[in-house]
């Protein structure tokens, strides 16, 4: 049985008991009567719920950090309009796979200036709670809205996903694995600490990131990561940030 269980928001209605029995099933996990229960005594009881409220998702682990949909820092880089990751795409509407969707943050940004995106992310409870947001969440932002909805998500391991791709399938592939070297103030991060799959980029990986990929692979990484030169990316450091992007351009491989 998995470590978590799904029960409601203390305001409750029929409407909204029937929405967490469904959750519970699709995922196989037990459904739990909120009745007056506190969320320190669930996470005593359970160590790890996923609370179903009337617009939203909340997964509270034993430490009691809050996993949720949100779009933080995604909209200050949409409105900013200088997005780093666009400039090193080059094309537009290209066909791009990321293969480490977690918050979706990139894939977001990717599909708002008109990139066909398609994520995937391993860990089941992340995968639920984002593509669900992506389907749901509103910004009051039509735009932002119409990118959300266009992104097409997977509940699956990247590896197996690629083996079952075809050559040159896919445009670019993005790729922002866990870093190796916890950042300092990237606390908005620690909820899907334990959740997330910690695997590096592996040699076997990267053979078939490297026969997937038509035009770029592109990474983001800790400034301090041994990725870019074990690899072959070409670096591109940025003032004043902790991390990187590298590339690679397929024709150059």
């Amino acid at each position: 049985m998995k470590n978590f269980v799904v029960t409601t928001n203390v305001k409750v209605n029929d409407k909204l008991i029937e929405k967490a029995e469904k959750i519970a099933e699709k995922l196989h996990v037990p459904y739990v009567t909120r009745q007056k229960m506190t969320i320190n005594y669930l996470i005593i009881k359970f160590s790890n719920v996923l609370i179903v409220y009337s617009n939203e998702l909340v997964y509270v682990n034993e430490k009691k950090e809050k996993l949720f949909f949100h779009l933080d820092t995604a909209m200050v880089r949409i409105k900013n309009n200088n997005e780093p990751l666009i400039e090193l795409i080059e094309e537009k509407n290209q066909k791009v796979l990321d293969i480490t969707m977690g918050l979706a943050r990139d894939s977001v940004v990717l599909s708002y200036f008109g990139h066909n995106i398609t994520a995937l992310e391993s860990n089941e409870i992340i995968h639920y709670i984002v593509s669900t947001g992506l389907k749901n969440y509103d910004t009051k932002n039509e735009a932002v809205n119409d990118a959300m909805r266009r992104i097409t998500t997977y509940n699956v391991d990247n590896l197996q996903f690629l083996k079952n791709c075809l050559n040159d399938e896919y445009d670019v592939i993005y790729l922002d694995p866990m870093f190796n070297r916890k950042i300092k103030g990237s606390d908005n991060l620690s909820p899907i600490e334990n959740l997330a799959n910690r695997s590096v980029l592996t040699d076997e990986l990267f053979a078939e990131i490297r026969r997937v990929a038509k035009k770029k692979i592109i990474i983001k990484a800790h400034n301090s990561d041994t990725v870019f030169e074990k690899y072959k990316f070409k670096k591109i450091e940025r003032p004043g940030a902790k991390f990187s992007f590298g590339i690679l351009e397929k024709d150059l491989i």
